[in-house]
């Protein structure tokens, strides 16, 4: 028997991502430089840092950790997202410690990585940022002095 080969369904993909810009968009403050960092509450016992690692004309990296002292690193979440200014969508490039995911991977291969890795850690970003504006809140006060909330701001190239 034949193994059906994996199809991508581009137009979800894109759409994630769109969404997913829409969203981490409104992340970054309005004016913002490398290295700032900003530090998010979930509830009581949830905290990340996101933290701007580069802005480029077309594309800016943030990088969410999750900061829990009394952890291991390894139960500790951290990302990293590409925003595409350009086409105004985004994409998790690291998770965990890996970066560069594949479109898709063959099965069984070598790092057990699912067939549709790439899709299913950008759900996962979609699912964190969907918990960022349902529970999550800005610790440092110097967002909270500037009013700052989690609405959607999209950055453009010509500002």
């Amino acid at each position: 028997m034949k193994k059906r080969q994996y199809v991508h369904n581009l137009r979800e993909m894109q759409s994630l991502a769109e969404r997913n810009y829409a969203a981490a968009a409104s992340l970054l403050p309005d004016t913002f430089a490398v290295g700032e960092s900003r530090t998010l509450a979930i509830g009581e016992q949830l905290t990340f840092e996101v933290r701007i690692l580069t802005d480029a004309p077309y594309t800016t990296d943030i990088k969410i950790e999750q900061l829990q002292p009394l952890s291991p690193d390894y139960l500790k979440s951290s990302f990293t997202v590409r925003l595409y200014h350009d086409m105004q969508l985004a994409e998790m490039i690291a998770s965990q410690g890996l970066d560069r995911f594949a479109a898709h991977y063959e099965q069984p291969n070598e790092n057990m990585h699912q067939r549709d890795e790439k899709r299913q850690i950008n759900n996962f970003l979609a699912d964190w940022l969907r918990l960022c504006f349902n529970k999550g809140r800005w610790q440092d006060l110097t967002a909270q002095a500037a009013g700052m909330s989690f609405k959607f701001q999209v950055k453009h190239n010509n500002e």
